[in-house]
Order: C-alpha cells, then structure tokens, then sequence
C-alpha cells in the first residue's frame, strides 16, 4: 500500500461538526499534503498550542494526528509514536470513533515501519474494527490492506484474507478500482496457502477482471498466471486460454520470468492431463526462459519432469540428461532434491545395465543424505546399492548392505521400508537358493504391510513368492502365483512389473515343457523391455529364449538369443548371468556335436559361478562336463563326474530336476556300459523326482529308457512288457511336437520320436504282433511321424544338458514394461491328429493312448476317423 496517500489524506478533519479550525491548522494541513512536512509541524504545533488555550479537546486531538503524521514522514518515529499515543489517549475521553479508528491506523503504520509488527497489528485491527462499526469502510479500506500485509507476513493467512477481503471491498466502494484489485489478488493467495483452491480461483479472477478496467496489463496477466496454477485438469481448456493470453502478454513486455512461470505451470498441468507431447513442449519453453533468467530451482523441476516425461516416451539418454541437469542445478541449494533424482538415476542405470553409474548416483545420494543427517534416506540408499550387487552376483555384499538397512528401518519404526527391506532379503535368499529362508522373510514384509494399503509392495511379494516356488521346481503353482502377481500390477498400470511377471511364467512354462507357451511369454516379456529402454530385462529374456530355441532344436535362433543375451550380461558386469549363459551356450555345443567347445564353455561358467561363491550352480556345470565325458564314450568319467554332482546337491530342493536328470544321466551311463539293472535304479530314482514336479516328458523319457533297460537285462527278451512301457512313452513325447507353430520345431522335436518309433518297430516285429504292426504303420502315417534307421547312438537323445537354476531379471527397484510380440518363422498350425478306427472297428493302439492318458496326461485327439 502507498502509505503517502493515507498520511496526507484529511479523512478524520470532521471539521464541519466543530467551530475551531483555524488558519494554522488548515495551512499546515495542506503543507503536509504537499509532502512539506518539516514546515507543517511548525504551523500544526502552533494550532495545537491555540486549541489548549482554547480547551479544545477535539482540534487538540485532530492537531496530534496530524503532528503525528509530520514526525512520521522526517522519520522521527519515537516522538510519531508518543504523539500518537497522547491523541489515543485523550480520545478515550471523548466520543469521536472515527477519529480514534485514524489515529489508531495511523500509530499501526508508524509501529510497522518501525518493525514493531506484532503491536502494529493491534492498533490496525482496532482501526478497521472502529472503522467498520461505524459504517465507513471506505475510509478504513487503507488501514486494512496495511494490516492484511501485516497478517500475511507473520503467517496469519487467515487472518489477512479476512483483511484483503475488507479492504477490497472498501476500495471499490471508493472507486479505488486498481487498490481494489490488488486485495482481491492478496486474498486469492491466502486462500492459496490455506489450500482453498477454488476460492483463491475466484479471487484471482475477479481482479483480473478489475486490473483489465484500469488498463493494468502486467497485473491482469499475472493474475492469469495464478488462474492457471489454481486450476484443474478438468477445466484445463480454459486455463490454457488464460496462460496463453498471459504468455502472450509477456512476450511482448519481455517479461521473462513471468512468461517462464506460465510455461512451467503449463507443463505442470498438461503432465497431470497426460498430455504428453504438449508437457514436453512447455517444459521446454520454461527452460528456456528459466535459464536466461537465471532461476536455476525454477529449470531443476523442469527439467526434472521433462526427464521423467522423456522415459515415458523410452527416450532413455536424453531422459537421463534431463534427470543429470535437474540433480546438477538442485544440489547446492536443495540438496535434498538433487538426492531424489540420484536415486531415480541409479534405478535407470540398473535397467540399462549401467551398475557402475548405478553405484555412483546411488552413492552420490547417500552422502547427500548422510550430510543432511536424514539417516533413513542413507539406509534406503544401502538398499538400493544392495540390489545393484545382487546384479552382478556380488550376494555377501548384498546382504551386508540391507542388514545395515533393515537395522535402521527396525530402529525408526518404518513398517514399509522395512517390508520393503525384508522383501529383497526373500530375493536375496533365493538367489543364494536358501528357499525356506526366503518364503520367512517374504512372509514377515507381508505381515508388516497388512492393512496398510501397499497394494504394490503386496504384489510384490507374491511375486516373490512364486519366485521362490519356481526355483524349488514347483512350477505350475509358480504359475499361479505369478498370474496373481501379474493381474495386480495390471490393475495398479504397472506394466513394467507385470511384463517380469510374464517373463518368470515363459521360464515356468520351459521346465515344463510347454515350449510353444514360453516362447511367446519371452517374447512378449522382451518387446516390452524393448519399448521400455530396460536393456536388463531383454537380455535376460534373450538368455531365456535361446534355452527355449535350444529345447525345440532351433539351433540358429538359439546361438543368435545366447550371443546377445552374453554381450549385454558382459557390458553389464553380470557375471553370474555371463556364466550361466555359457553354461547354455556348452548345450548349443553339445547339440551340434562340438563336444570340445561344450566342454571349454562348461568349465568357464563353472569356475565364474565357483568365484562368485555360487557352489550349487558350479556343481550344475560339472553335471554338464558329465553328459560330455558321456557323449565322448568315457562311461567311467561321466559316471564318477555325475555322482560327485548328486552328491553336492544333496536334498537342495531347488535342484531336484538336476539331480533326476543325472540319475538318468547316469542310467544312460550304465546301459552302455552293460549293466541294465543298476540303470533301472537310476532310472527309478528319475522318475520319481520328475513325477512330483510334475514335469512329464522327463517321466516318458525315463520310461523309454526302463523299457530298453528291461530288454536288456532280459537278455533280449521281455518285449511285450518293453512295449507297454515305452509304447505311450513314445507317444507322448511325439505329442509334444503340435504345440509348435513353426514348422522348424516340430521337425528337430520329430527326431527323437522317430528315433524312439524305430526301437518300438524292432520290438513290435520280434513279437510277431501284426496287428499291433498295422496299427503302428497307420498310427505313424496319420501323424506324420517318420521311422528312422536305427542308430548306435540312438541313447544320445535321452542324455540331458542342465540349465541354470531358473532365473528372472533382478526386479529390486525396477520399472520394466509389457507388450505382445509377433513369432518369427514359417508359421504353419497344427493340431494332434484324429484317434483312428481300423476296419475291425478298434481303435488303433487304444489300448497304449489310454495308458499314455493316464500316465502323462490326455494329449490324444477328440475325433475318430476310420482307415480307409
């Protein structure tokens, strides 16, 4: 407020109502007007010295607040502030409100100059209340837009929107338009601040519309500015006129800072919209601006949800240069900000496979929060540096990380971060393969979190426990799990989450042999974490895919997966996933009979997993130099290599698949080697470990291989009960080739079928049996099978590879995304061939489907065609 105009105002002069006014009194009157205070004081103290001859109280009074006013303006505001207090207390004598409401406003303004606020406010509040009783807001509109200031400052909003709201009123009823204007801007910040946004909306609006009478551009346009950051996205339309019109306005004025805010509460408004396109562009402007104004926390937010705008659009690397300049321009004068971003950097940096700019923002971060003395904020930053470790396989330093964590969650009682802690323990504990440990710390984070709505963290421990279930070879409760998982990270838009959980499915539906099923998982999973930038999560769906390709004998495609899936893990500095992608690459080996290559790739990844501390994965690819010795004919190595491997398996749950397939392994070993019923042993030992995980082509395999076991032992004998045993065997795994949509597949899947058929023949034809003959020949026809001659190597098809433990991406702390793929190939769809009757009206071999039925599971074809 222009406190000139109040102290020459002659409001209070009510000389018409007293016969005193003299000459002195009217010519110092106006000197003051005329800003000549000095020689008014002289004039005003002669006056005052008539009326106390006189014995006028009132001129004696009136000649006070005006020699008050003098002394104020030559800054002698002791004697302003006594002389005011005289006239205060000689009016309590005298019925005059309205002079006592200008003398009390007056010694309100001097005592604020002065900086006595608080005193201030109580004579400025007597004021506008003497003021407002009497009926006169026009007079009291100055005093109250003084003490609305008063309020405002010493953070009273309510208070001062209470005064805005009165002096607005009294200036217009004065016709004070401009000074009307700016209280109803005043009170529309108050409101702003007690969080009443659509009041302080009105306010703003209403003086807009009072500054465009008095022609007060700059003002109006400011106003617009704070329609804007008071506005919604629902009535974005007309806020964006507004700020566009105040841009417009500033432009042109080269107001550039004010223009800057205007693009920045654009940006703001179109993020919230997800007008994604049109936020990029606002920000940018704002930066612009923001930068040739020098307002480096004004550029820091906006170049901070430019960053975050620029990852929604997988624009990583200029994302990560926004998300730098933000950090860099917050971290002198908000710290804490700069701190913020690291965080959100290092988690980037994860994704993209960067762990040791990971580790340098995550620990740019802690020191930032170790100075500022926010001791939770450093141990989250442990949490996060422990998951960056448990990438790259570094799991003792992860533990010792989140220990030191969870200690101070525990300490401060932060029930989420500590659940949250504990839920990367669980991770921890699987990678380790300690399974029980694992399910206990993911159920405690669960138990922490009930009922306090972190729907999130809640999937994602159910996640992890499905992890947990798919590392003990449990897969189809896996399954279940993870579909669980998924569906909450779907309904929460968390696709990035949602496409890791599709990618631990693609790796449940490979153990389990559903090979069409998990390629499609895969690669839905990896053209997700394409489109998201998440370089991580390709490449690990990359190492995935190539064992699929591998299974279905797409050995081209499988060596295109393992070569990129191990130049990312390798730039990474993953190298637990460099070696268990050797680990594959030595099968790839064995498949093209390179038994060398297979050898080299296996002990490489056995002594990466044996540095790493990770003694059950080495153990894996010594099972693997086994299968090679076996394939090389050295029965006696491979014998001695795959019982040192059972043994270091022990009762691990999570590597009962491995320990069956080196029982077969070993059964295989064992029939070349002459002894039949040391294999059957093995074989018994198989089974019964396939058939509780439930993974039934292991069980058919195991049965083929019984059946020849018997013959043997039967001195060549004993077929007809070979041929209930290997018969549906052969059958089912032959049944496995429909699921596969390109054509490649399901004829490197054939191979071994007719491998198998070959040996089913041979029996068939010992026995005499025509009729079981004709039915094979029709049975083989109708589903395209083809006989093979018979090998000497026809065991080589039964000796297993072992993978790697079922993996996933790390997901500790990280966003990845989810979108469908297209299957690349020649795609020709089948589907399981019609039963067939033969002209005696039986059903060929109906009594073998049957049993391959209930052994493995219904796999034969609905509909009955008869042989012509």
């Amino acid at each position: 407020m222009d406190d000139r105009q109040i102290h020459a105002r002659p409001s209070g002069m009510n000389m018409k109502h007293h016969p005193w006014p003299s000459r002195l009194y009217l010519d110092g009157l106006d000197l003051l007007a005329d800003g000549n205070a000095i020689d008014a004081l002289e004039l005003l103290r002669a006056a005052q010295r008539e009326c106390v001859r006189e014995g006028e109280l009132h001129g004696i009074a009136h000649c006070l607040r005006l020699i008050g006013i003098a002394q104020a303006d030559i800054e002698q505001f002791a004697d302003s502030i006594k002389t005011l207090r005289q006239a205060l207390e000689l009016l309590t004598d005298l019925d005059d409100p309205e002079l006592t409401a200008d003398c009390a406003g007056e010694l309100g303004l001097v005592l604020a100059d002065t900086g006595d606020k608080r005193e201030a406010i109580v004579w400025l509040q007597k004021s506008c209340d003497l003021f407002e009783s009497w009926g006169d807001v026009e007079t009291g509109a100055a005093y109250c837009g003084v003490l609305a200031e008063l309020y405002e400052d010493s953070g009273a909003v309510q208070h001062a929107y209470a005064a805005f709201s009165r002096a607005a009123r009294g200036f217009f009823a004065s016709g004070q338009i401009e000074e009307s204007a700016r209280c109803h801007e005043g009170a529309g910040s108050c409101l702003l601040e007690m969080e009443d946004i659509t009041s302080a909306k009105a306010q703003f609006t209403i003086a807009r519309t009072l500054y465009r009478e008095v022609d007060k551009g700059l003002e109006a346009a400011r106003c617009q500015y704070l329609i804007g950051i008071t506005s919604t996205v629902e009535d974005l339309a007309d806020t964006e006129i507004e700020l566009h019109a105040a841009i417009d306005f500033f432009r042109t004025a080269e107001v550039l800072d004010a223009e800057g805010d205007c693009w920045e509460q654009l940006g703001d408004l179109y993020f919230e919209a997800k007008r994604v396109t049109d936020a990029v562009e606002s920000y940018r402007a704002a930066i612009a601006l923001h930068s040739r104004t020098d307002r480096p926390s004004r550029s820091a937010h906006c170049h901070r949800q430019l960053g975050l705008l620029l990852l929604h659009l997988r624009m990583i690397d200029d994302a990560i240069t926004s998300l730098v300049s933000a950090r860099n321009l917050f971290a002198d004068e908000h710290p804490d900000d700069a701190a913020g971003i690291d965080v959100g950097l290092g988690m980037i940096y994860e994704d993209q496979g960067r762990p040791s700019d990971a580790v340098d923002a995550y620990n740019r971060a802690r020191q930032a929060h170790t100075r500022l003395g926010d001791i939770v904020s450093v141990a989250t930053c442990d949490m996060h540096l422990a998951t960056v470790q448990m990438q790259l396989g570094d799991l003792v330093s992860a533990e010792r990380l989140l220990i030191s964590a969870l200690a101070e969650f525990s300490a401060v009682e932060e029930p989420v971060l500590r659940a949250t802690c504990l839920r990367y323990f669980g991770a921890l504990a699987r990678e380790g393969l300690e399974l029980s440990r694992a399910e206990d710390f993911v159920n405690q984070s669960l138990a922490l979190i009930v009922g306090l709505g972190e729907s999130e963290l809640e999937a994602d421990c159910r996640q992890e426990l499905a992890l947990v279930l798919m590392q003990n070879a449990e897969y189809e409760a896996a399954i279940d799990g993870l579909e669980f998982a998924r569906a909450a990270f779907v309904n929460g838009e968390n696709v990035e989450k949602s496409a890791a959980c599709q990618q631990s499915i693609g790796v449940c539906l490979l153990s389990l042999g559903r090979y069409d099923d998990a390629e499609q998982a895969l690669l839905e999973s990896r053209k997700a974490f394409s489109n998201s930038g998440i370089r991580y999560g390709v490449a690990t769906s990359d190492s995935h895919l190539s064992q699929v390709y591998l299974e279905a004998g797409r050995l081209a495609d499988a060596e295109n997966s393992f070569v990129k899936a191990r130049a990312a893990f390798d730039s990474f500095g993953s190298i637990d996933r460099v070696a268990m992608v050797d680990q594959n690459m030595g099968g790839l080996h064995v498949a093209r009979g390179d038994f060398d290559l297979a050898e080299a790739a296996f002990s490489s990844a056995a002594a990466l997993f044996a540095g790493l501390g990770q003694h059950a994965r080495a153990a894996v690819c010594r099972c693997n130099i086994g299968v090679v010795a076996f394939m090389t004919s050295d029965f006696v190595r491979a014998k001695n290599v795959l019982t040192e491997a059972i043994e270091d398996f022990g009762s691990d749950l999570a590597y009962r698949r491995n320990v069956g397939w080196c029982q077969r392994n070993l059964a295989c070993a064992e029939i070349m080697e002459g002894s039949p019923g040391t294999a059957l042993v093995h074989l018994g030992a198989a089974r019964e470990l396939f058939l509780a995980l439930r993974t039934m082509i292991d069980v058919a395999k195991c049965d083929f291989l019984a059946a020849i076991s018997i013959i043997a032992a039967a001195g060549g004998e004993r077929h007809r009960e070979a041929l209930e045993l290997a018969l549906p065997a052969v059958q089912y795994v032959n049944a496995q080739r429909f699921q596969f949509e390109i054509a490649s597949s399901r004829l490197s899947w054939e191979k071994t079928a007719s491998q198998w058929m070959a040996e089913i023949f041979v029996w068939a034809d010992k026995l005499g049996d025509q009729q079981l003959l004709s039915e094979l020949v029709e049975s083989t026809i109708n589903s395209g099978t083809h006989v093979a001659e018979i090998s000497a190597d026809r065991f080589l098809t039964d000796v297993d590879i072992e993978s790697p433990t079922p993996r996933i991406a790390d997901d500790a702390g990280l966003g990845m995304g989810g979108a469908s793929a297209l299957v690349a190939g020649a795609v020709l769809p089948m589907r399981p061939p019609p039963l067939l009757q033969m002209p005696g009206g039986q059903i060929a071999l109906e009594h073998y489907l049957r049993s391959m039925d209930t052994r493995y599971g219904t796999v034969s074809g609905p509909t009955v065609v008869p042989v012509i």
